[in-house]
């Protein structure tokens, strides 16, 4: 497909507000009035390659993020794909693609240039830096420090009734301890009301919570939190220093 041909493509969307520059050959730069939050225009591209065409960034969204957040971790890299999956892009050495035709060309510029602007928002996750740290801590020190009860997650032991979960499952001696982890008031009013409910259904399991920091929760909340759970770990610390004592303590 030549320049030309593209041009008369996008003229019948987008207008005379566009330009097309040719980076390299069949590589082509969409020049359009889409732009990232801080009024940067969007870096978005047209691939022809044979009779295929493919909008795409080259790998910019993500260099562009990376000045001021790196995906640098599983939880990071976790939330980037499930933001691609969930909007249909494919995905290959930071570049961010979608296979289209000249019938989709427009449809699919602008599912590109959502798909960008969701995967540089990422960067607020820079702002909750302390909440991603904390769930992603404690993922990680389950599954190094306690793989011996084979921890499951987002456990749900009554069946049909989603909104009452468990973060982890263990399995200590042929008895579940269901894990709850917090760091907003929220979220522990959740937990708590989940370890209510399966007391009422009468299970059998230890309710186990860890807070990011449970004095700084109000002291009604704490004073629930304590009463709903068999056992509380303060903070990350304090789970990380007695929880491996406590689930042996568990298991005898």
């Amino acid at each position: 497909m030549l320049k030309q041909d593209l041009k008369d493509i996008l003229q019948k969307s987008f207008h005379d507000k566009f330009d097309l520059v040719e980076r390299k050959e069949n590589l082509y730069q969409l020049i359009v009035p889409l732009y990232h939050e801080d009024g940067d225009m969007m870096d978005i591209f047209i691939r022809v390659s044979g009779d295929s065409l493919f909008v795409c960034d080259c790998g910019m969204t993500l260099m562009r993020l990376s000045y001021t957040f790196e995906v640098d971790s599983e939880h990071k890299e976790k939330i980037l794909f499930e933001i691609l999956n969930q909007n249909d892009v494919k995905y290959e050495d930071g570049n961010i693609f979608i296979p289209t035709t000249a019938d989709m060309l427009f449809r699919n510029i602008m599912q590109l240039s959502q798909v960008i602007s969701k995967v540089s928002a990422m960067k607020m996750l820079r702002k909750n830096n302390v909440v991603s740290v904390f769930y992603e801590n404690v993922h990680n020190y389950i599954y190094s420090s306690l793989s011996q009860y084979a921890p499951k997650e987002n456990y749900l032991p009554i069946e049909g009734h989603n909104e009452y979960f468990a973060d982890y499952y263990l399995e200590v001696n042929k008895k579940p301890a269901f894990l709850f982890t917090f760091n907003n008031e929220n979220k522990a009013l959740i937990s708590t009301v989940s370890v209510m409910e399966f007391q009422k259904n009468n299970l059998s399991f230890t309710g186990v919570a860890i807070s990011d920091n449970l004095a700084n929760f109000t002291k009604n909340n704490q004073k629930r939190i304590i009463s709903a759970m068999d056992k509380v770990f303060y903070d990350y610390d304090d789970f990380t220093s007695n929880s491996i004592d406590y689930f042996k303590r568990l298991a005898s």
